[in-house]
């Protein structure tokens, strides 16, 4: 490579960390202060925090609900029946790096329509991502004791609400890492969840997980195949890890992301249907 190429090739560089680091300030700025304000660019949509609850999508059940027992408060997305109807467990649903955004409040949806009471914790804090480029920075700006302290809101509202120990917890895209960590730090989980082709799902990271591990993913995943599935079955089941996996036929990474390469909706309902499938027969064999 000549000098000049060389020179080029840094100054192209620059360019795109500073453009990044103009985008996070941008972000950083732009979040409202006064609760139901929205403001949007092409990078992302950016909410204030609620301080109560509010509707989040106009004619369609479910509400944004501050954390309140967080200082300062995060914010939630909240669906299914309510404390005194009829509550077949809970859910906490970890998002892919686009945030909470419509189509992950729709997955919640679906899963509220079979009988589960959903909490869908807001790790970006009130900014919703709608370029992969803010997407990959807002995932790296993640503070990981920060996200932590969220979740752990989230799921402790999420069993207040569904009954203790009956909480389940699914992990969409990058979310599958957080789920990985969630479930080590809470022992009485029903199911632990893993939608993903990304995350590094190893004897490592599963180590120490209490409740039954399901990773759904497509079957033209090229990151699972087969017997890679094979293989980390038999790690985890040495390590005493009650671990199972679901192929969806007709789809390629992320079944639950409808950004991801390979996305289907018939694919999506059937890794839907197999997930509640699933906890189901957790919450069977439990009573």
């Amino acid at each position: 490579m000549t000098r000049p190429t060389i020179r080029r090739t840094l100054w192209a560089c620059r360019m795109r960390l500073l453009s990044a680091s103009l985008l996070v300030f941008s972000l950083a700025c732009q979040v409202p202060e006064t609760s139901g304000m929205k403001t949007k660019d092409e990078h992302s949509i950016i909410e204030a925090v609620p301080t109560s609850a509010v509707v989040a999508d106009e004619g369609l059940p479910g509400s944004w609900f501050p954390l309140s027992s967080l200082a300062p408060a995060a914010r939630a997305f909240e669906v299914g029946p309510q404390e005194d109807e009829s509550v077949r467990g809970g859910l906490l649903l970890i998002p892919p790096w686009w945030g909470v955004n419509p189509a992950i409040r729709n997955v919640a949806r679906a899963f509220a329509e079979k009988g589960y009471r959903v909490v869908v914790p807001d790790l970006y804090e009130g900014v919703v991502s709608t370029s992969p480029l803010s997407a990959e920075l807002l995932l790296r700006g993640v503070e990981a004791k920060r996200a932590e302290s969220i979740l752990d809101a989230a799921l402790a509202h999420l069993e207040k609400t569904a009954g203790a120990n009956a909480a389940s917890v699914l992990g969409v895209g990058a979310g599958g890492g957080a789920a990985l960590e969630t479930a080590r730090r809470h022992d009485g989980l029903r199911l632990v969840v893993v939608d993903t082709a990304t995350a590094m799902l190893s004897p490592e990271n599963a180590e120490g997980i209490k409740a039954p591990l399901l990773l759904v993913v497509g079957a033209e995943s090229a990151a699972f195949h087969a017997d890679r599935l094979d293989a980390i079955a038999a790690d985890l089941e040495r390590l005493g890890v009650d671990f199972s996996y679901r192929r969806i036929m007709l789809s390629g990474n992320v079944l639950l992301d409808d950004h991801a390469p390979g996305y289907s909706v018939i694919a999506a309902e059937e890794a839907i249907d197999a997930i509640a499938e699933a906890i189901e027969q957790q919450r069977s064999e439990g009573s």
